[in-house]
């Protein structure tokens, strides 16, 4: 692969590159990874500014990335992320510490913008350029990476260090240069970035109630399963699973659609571990934002959107004449419908999960957030209507009433907990869709 391509995927390539950054005084930085059985991150693309414009490094395909550790170290050029903290975790086991930094996102809030504003918000909020979603649930572990998907990563550092001017402009402005200081150097240090494998495993939600197995269960999770058995001491079904964990994956590779299967598991997979990391349990944790509204599109997106999606493509691959409509119409209708599913649950448990410290909708945002759940569910009518089979719409109508209906009783009681469809309208809503003619 030329220097000249956006796509750095050999060790010349990522000589020249580290030849044509050295002396610069600052780059965009960011990563893509994955997350799947262990607490640790995949890194599996490298995105960073140069003079002659945005490019990424494949670190699949390079093996290592030695040739970066004294540009990305603390001894190189300032380091422009946006929300650094996990990026600074990914890249810490290949290169070392990483810095000096300047964190956008952390300079945005300092400078008067919505605490925890996306990158994509804050490019159109201050560089008046709208960006795309279409690659937000990328499996960035696939090769070949698709042209757009290139271009989508490449969007990611592309704007950094022109937000970097106008973010450092405004904080001097407003005579906070100290304070951002401080935020940042606190991601310096070693307590700032990270997640070490052997305490991971508290910050699962509820752990303090688990017994004795399920603990020891959890806390073999970011290592290798069977071995773990007996010095965690586990016995019956536990240690029965943890052995046979390697055949299930085994099982799981045989599996026809393993790659699609996979594919969605990872996405959820990483939406969970957003969720636990930033919302940490434990009386010593500081009190977390709210989700953005960017933050929790995306969140639901991944959690189950891709949910919708992935049975989308299934059902087109083995039920012939599963829809009137093509695909590519059915996949953003799924994406809407899973995301509006999970919007209700959140709408539904919102002062339940704000009372252990998880805000995912705070009270200015909430009825916002009933009509845009009221809107994805409008997708999911227009989705059911396009099932042909009566049983599999049938599948699809049933939650879309429950959930108007749950959406219903949280309008009816915003302050309320634990609201529930009343099990005799269930059966009720079970027998109308069952028996409904298609629209």
């Amino acid at each position: 692969m030329s220097s000249s391509s956006p796509l750095i995927a050999s060790h010349a390539a990522l000589e020249d590159l580290r030849g044509r950054l050295d002396g610069v005084p600052a780059i965009g930085l960011d990563t893509e990874f994955l997350r799947e059985r262990t607490y640790r991150a995949e890194l599996c693309l490298l995105q960073l500014t140069t003079p002659q414009g945005p490019v990424c490094v494949d670190p699949l395909a390079l093996g290592e990335l030695e040739l970066l550790r004294g540009l990305l170290g603390t001894s190189g050029p300032l380091k422009v992320l946006h929300a650094a903290r996990q990026d600074l975790e990914v890249l810490a086991p290949l290169v070392g510490a990483v810095g000096p930094l300047f964190d956008t996102q952390v300079a945005a809030a300092l400078a008067g913008h919505p605490a925890q504003v996306g990158y994509a918000e804050l490019v159109r909020r201050l560089l008046e350029r709208e960006l795309p979603k279409a690659h937000t649930r990328t499996d960035w572990s696939r090769r070949p990476l698709a042209p757009e998907q290139i271009e989508y990563a490449l969007d990611d550092v592309r704007y950094l260090l022109p937000l970097q001017e106008r973010l450092t402009a405004e904080i001097e402005s407003l005579g906070r240069a100290e304070w951002l200081a401080e935020e940042l150097a606190a991601l310096t240090t070693p307590a700032g970035v990270g997640i070490d494998p052997e305490l991971a495993w508290q910050r699962f939600k509820g752990v303090e109630n688990w017994d004795a197995g399920r603990l020891a269960l959890l806390r073999a999770l970011p290592d290798s399963f069977p071995e773990k058995c007996p010095e965690l001491d586990l016995s019956g079904a536990d240690r029965e699973l943890m052995n046979v964990f390697p055949q299930l994956l085994a099982a799981l590779e045989s599996l026809p659609d393993s790659e699609e299967v996979k594919s969605v598991w990872r996405t959820i997979l990483g939406a969970q571990i957003f969720d636990i990391e930033r919302f940490p349990s434990g009386g010593d944790s500081a009190p977390a934002f709210p989700l953005s509204p960017e933050e929790l599109s995306d969140y639901t997106s991944k959690v189950a959107g891709s949910v919708g999606e992935f049975w989308t493509r299934i059902c087109f691959k083995k039920i012939p004449g599963y829809s009137a409509r093509a695909w590519e119409e059915m996949l953003p209708l799924a994406q809407r419908f899973g995301q509006g599913l999970q919007l209700v649950n959140i709408l539904r448990d919102r002062r339940a999960d704000a009372a252990r410290g998880r805000v995912y909708i705070p009270d200015e945002r909430f009825y916002a957030e009933m009509q845009n759940a009221a809107e994805l569910l409008d997708a999911g009518r227009e989705y059911a209507a396009g099932v042909v089979p009566r049983l599999m719409r049938s599948a699809c109508l049933l939650p879309l009433e429950l959930g108007r209906k749950t959406l219903a009783l949280v309008a009816e009681h915003p302050l309320g907990e634990n609201l529930k469809v009343p099990r005799l309208e269930v059966w009720g809503a079970f027998l109308r869709t069952l028996f409904a003619k298609p629209s």
